[in-house]
């Protein structure tokens, strides 16, 4: 069986009714502002990109529509949220669980120099199932596991990942908040290949060694961030995170540093104050 296949074979049992208080399923809540990102141009490269990109995030109930960096300001994900639509299937005071639908622009041959002769990472959809239990803790220092499950939908060689993280979020002050996290991220072959190999007829133009890599690890990851309530209705952010690339993907001709650093800056206006 294709790994893809495995996110779309829990659905059905996943559509079942969550489990919220009924006075929040009518509820709707926002965030907007403005973050600015500092990463590598792709995963293992050396050169870094600095970007400025709205953050989004609308919730309706268990309803979410968020952008790619409606949660990094308030720290490193524990992989159970993601950017897109999602639906909360499951809610309750120790398990969450979820299903979003996101779209991914790829990679593409102008993003580094080092790409220009590699075939381009086409654009598609994907679905990513997530999961997360909240470990005992006090109000003000919360723990938690989770795992997500992310599949490509429309077959574009997107293949399949999987992420393992433990995260931590603590409350220095009332206005003070500090998070911290660390994971471990898996992929299939397919995704292997597409993101970290170099197909044979590609690899003179480019001058790389051909390299067909199989499913395995491809990094482990670590990351704190500050959350600053500077208003009842604002919020000021700001995470740093390392990532460091394990098995096949650290072994790719195109990785050339295993391990990469990726601050994120932002300021947001929250509709409904915690």
């Amino acid at each position: 069986m294709r790994l893809h296949a495995l996110a779309l074979a829990g659905l059905a049992s996943l559509l079942a009714p969550a489990s919220h208080a009924a006075d929040d399923e009518g509820h709707f809540s926002y965030q907007v502002g403005l973050a600015t990102a500092w990463k590598p141009s792709y995963a293992g490269s050396d050169n870094y990109d600095v970007s400025a990109r709205p953050v989004i995030g609308l919730r309706w109930g268990r309803f979410r529509l968020t952008s790619s960096q409606a949660n990094l300001i308030e720290g490193p994900s524990d992989g159970s949220r993601a950017p897109g639509a999602s639906v909360s299937l499951v809610e309750s005071t120790r398990w969450s669980s979820g299903l979003a639908l996101r779209y991914d622009k790829g990679r593409f041959a102008s993003d580094d120099p080092r790409l220009a002769a590699l075939p381009e990472v086409r654009s598609t959809l994907r679905a990513r199932l997530y999961g997360r239990y909240a470990l005992e803790g006090e109000a003000d220092d919360q723990r938690a596991i989770s795992a997500a499950l992310s599949s490509d939908l429309l077959g574009r060689d997107g293949g399949v990942t999987l992420s393992v993280d433990l995260s931590r979020r603590v409350a220095l002050s009332p206005t003070l908040r500090w998070t911290q996290g660390i994971g471990l991220s898996a992929a299939d072959a397919t995704y292997m290949r597409s993101h970290h190999g170099v197909p044979a007829a590609s690899a003179p133009a480019a001058g790389l060694p051909a390299y067909d890599p199989g499913a395995g690890l491809t990094d482990v990851h670590v990351g704190t961030g500050l959350t600053w309530r500077v208003h009842p209705n604002w919020r000021l952010g700001g995470t740093v995170g390392l990532t460091y690339m394990l098995g096949p993907a650290a072994a790719s001709p195109l990785t050339l540093q295993r391990s990469s650093v990726g601050l994120v800056l932002g300021l947001v206006y929250i509709s409904s104050p915690d």
